[in-house]
């Protein structure tokens, strides 16, 4: 069994705001596909907060729904272009700047250990020396969309190539992100900072990839503040959110992984400063309901957000969540490797209570769900947690403030949409003792489990693989009393 640190005292964290919990400080490459391995008996305590005055909680809070206004429509309207469905290269205009690599005038062509540049036939030919190397152009950009045409004449395999963009500072060039291809068809996204490698979006095969040697492909990233948005000739492929530097220089990357000296050969690299065009947020996928979802047999809801404001939320300073709401999603961001929690205001007993909820940037074992039953709201300190990973399993626990226990484990389940972006819809059904779950209506599971009868309820998100990892609640709504 692992054993994590245990802190010395506990600090209520900030009224009605959020608690936390160390996951495990072992590596998640220490995880086996044994649920029965990976988690630890012992729990360390909440770290150290400094209190606050504490907010009441209201006797009663009725939310009231703001009415629907109707959408006038225009007399002669203006499509907005909508990226998931249109190239933005054919929707932004012409580019700011282009280069179509006649020379090396906008290139760092210095020699060194990693790489080889040369310029001719019009095209910008990167040579990797060793493993992984890049080389950047001189222009700095803040937000933006960048493409560039490429192609390799020798790779193989894993061979990977592409761009590099948002490096602080040209002159070690130590921190960049990453984006690009693979010879054998993937795409990923990553950063470097000095000597780590962090997977932001892995390996991913798709169909809008070129693969071979010799084939050439265009790829192109809108990178709004810390929204970064993939595209592979012209099709959007996936988005990440990752707000490290948001300003920087660009440039080319090769990766010789199977054939020694790979080359890349970069016909263009062309951008578009401050683009008016807002990325599209990931859309949730209507969830069907199946013959034994709650939701067939319940009737008419008794409340519901649909996250038009934070007005049912406790949205005060913590040390260990972000949350905010944007564009009908209540959006909360992990801002330690600790599990943290936000909760609504009303109480509830007996229930089925039902999120709509995705993560636009998860990865692997981070986690993401519901709380409920929450016995005390000033600190928090005591939950439940229904929640799903970004690989496809889910648990039930109960935190009492000090310790975590386990009521069921973390169990691998086909009903959940996997990876970053995906929608599922969760549910608790609570009567008594007994704990109903489902996950996008289907029943999964069932546990009894009497210790919290009464409480708040929320969301929680752990960040274990990717930093600052996010859950985006669409809608969260209850039956009393099924």
């Amino acid at each position: 069994m692992k054993k994590l640190l245990v802190f010395s005292f506990v600090i209520l964290a900030l009224a009605l705001t959020s608690c936390n919990i160390p996951f495990l400080e072992d590596t998640i490459d220490d995880i086996t596909e044994d649920p029965d391995d990976i988690m630890a008996t012992e729990i360390a305590e909440i770290l150290t907060g400094t209190p606050v005055d504490e907010t009441p909680t209201p006797e009663e809070v009725t939310p009231t729904p703001e009415p629907e206004e109707p959408t006038p429509t225009p007399e002669e309207p203006t499509p907005t272009p909508d990226l998931e469905v249109a190239d933005p290269a054919e929707v932004l205009g012409p580019p700011d700047w282009v280069d179509d690599m006649a020379t090396a005038a906008n290139w760092v062509d210095l020699p060194n250990e990693f790489t080889e540049i040369e310029f001719q036939d019009g095209q910008l030919q990167l040579t990797a020396l060793g493993l992984l190397g890049w080389r950047l152009a001189h222009p700095t950009l803040g937000d933006f969309y960048l493409e560039y045409t490429i192609q390799s004449p020798n790779c193989t395999g894993s061979d990977n190539f592409g761009m590099v963009f948002r490096s602080p500072v040209s002159a070690e060039a130590e921190q960049v992100y990453l984006y690009g291809i693979t010879c054998d068809g993937h795409y990923s996204l990553r950063r470097w900072d000095e000597d780590e490698m962090n997977i932001i979006i892995p390996l991913t095969a798709s169909d809008a990839i070129e693969p071979g040697a010799s084939t050439e492909n265009t790829i192109g990233l809108m990178a709004i503040g810390p929204q970064l948005s993939l595209y592979i000739n012209g099709e959007l492929v996936n988005e990440a959110f990752d707000d490290t530097w948001l300003f920087g220089h660009f440039g080319v990357f090769v990766d010789s992984e199977e054939v020694f000296n790979v080359e890349m050969w970069v016909d263009q690299v062309r951008y578009w400063e401050d683009p008016e065009i807002t990325p599209v947020a990931p859309t949730p996928t209507p969830v069907p309901i199946t013959d034994d979802d709650p939701v067939a047999e319940l009737g008419p809801v008794d409340w519901v957000d649909n996250m038009a404001t934070g007005a049912n939320w406790a949205t005060g300073f913590s040390s260990f969540t972000n949350i905010r709401f944007d564009s009908g999603y209540l959006k909360l961001t992990s801002t330690s490797d600790l599990i943290g929690w936000r909760l609504s205001w009303p109480v509830l007993d007996d229930f089925y209570l039902e999120s709509t909820v995705l993560s636009p940037n998860c990865s692997g074992w981070d986690e993401f769900g519901m709380v409920f039953r929450a016995p005390e709201s000033i600190g928090a300190e005591k939950v439940y947690l229904f929640g799903i990973t970004c690989n496809g399993r889910y648990s039930l626990r109960r935190w009492d403030g000090h310790n975590m226990h386990v009521i069921i484990n973390w169990t691998q389940d086909s009903n959940i949409q996997t990876g970053a972006s995906n929608t599922n819809r969760l549910g608790v059904m609570a009567q008594g003792s007994n704990l109903g779950l489902y996950i996008n209506g289907h029943h999964v599971n069932e546990a009894v489990d009497g210790a919290y009868l009464s409480g708040q309820f929320g969301v929680f998100v752990g960040s274990h693989e990717v930093d600052n990892v996010e859950v985006w609640m669409e809608q969260i709504r209850y039956w009393e009393n099924p």
